[in-house]
C-alpha cells in the first residue's frame, strides 16, 4: 500500500469513528423509548410562561452529553424501560401515553427509590443534568430576568432590589 493510498484509508476511517456516537444513540434508544424520555423530560420541566424541555430540544442535549459518559445512555434506556413497565402496570400505557398526573407519581416513585438503584439513578442524573441546561438555555434567561448568561460581568445591579418581572 502506497502512504498516499494509506493516508486517504485513515483520512476516511476517522470520519467514521465520529459517526459511531450517532449510530450507537439511535442503536441503544428506539424510537419509542425516546417518546417515553420526552414525556419524562416533559413532565420534570412542563410548558407554562416558558417552554417545555421538549420544545427547547433538551432531549437532543440531554443525548449528546450522555454520549460522552460512559454507562449514561444505558441508563437512559434501562430507565425508560422501567418508566415503561410501571405505566403499563398501572395502566396498561406506555409512560408517554399517561395523563400527566399518572407521570409525576411515577416519578415520585423513582424519587423516593432506593439509593443507587435504576429509577433513582435516572431521576437524579437526568433531573440535574435537564436542569443544568434548561437554566443556561438564552430562550430561558429573559425569563428570568436576565438579558444574558451573567458571566463574566456578574450582576451589576446586585445593590438594587429586584424588579417585578414583566415577561
Amino acid at each position: 500500500m502506497k502512504r498516499r493510498q494509506f493516508l486517504s484509508l485513515g483520512l476516511k476511517s476517522i470520519s467514521l469513528l465520529t459517526m459511531a456516537p450517532a449510530f450507537s444513540a439511535q442503536a441503544t434508544f428506539p424510537p419509542v423509548q425516546h417518546a417515553t424520555l420526552l414525556a419524562f423530560l416533559d413532565t420534570l420541566i412542563p410548558a407554562d410562561e416558558t417552554p417545555s424541555a421538549s420544545q427547547l430540544g433538551l432531549d437532543k442535549s440531554l443525548i449528546r452529553h450522555a454520549l460522552s459518559i460512559e454507562n449514561y445512555m444505558g441508563l437512559l434506556a434501562l430507565g425508560c424501560q422501567w418508566l415503561d413497565k410501571q405505566a403499563s402496570t398501572r395502566d396498561r400505557l406506555p409512560f408517554w401515553q399517561l395523563a400527566e398526573t399518572e407521570r409525576q407519581a411515577i416519578i415520585a416513585q423513582a424519587e423516593n427509590s432506593q439509593p443507587g438503584s435504576i429509577p433513582r439513578q435516572l431521576f437524579d442524573h437526568v433531573r440535574a443534568d435537564l436542569f443544568n441546561f434548561y437554566y443556561s438555555h438564552p430562550d430561558i434567561l429573559p425569563s428570568l430576568g436576565l438579558q444574558g448568561a451573567p458571566q463574566p460581568f456578574g450582576y451589576l445591579d446586585y445593590v438594587h432590589a429586584p424588579k417585578k418581572n414583566t415577561a
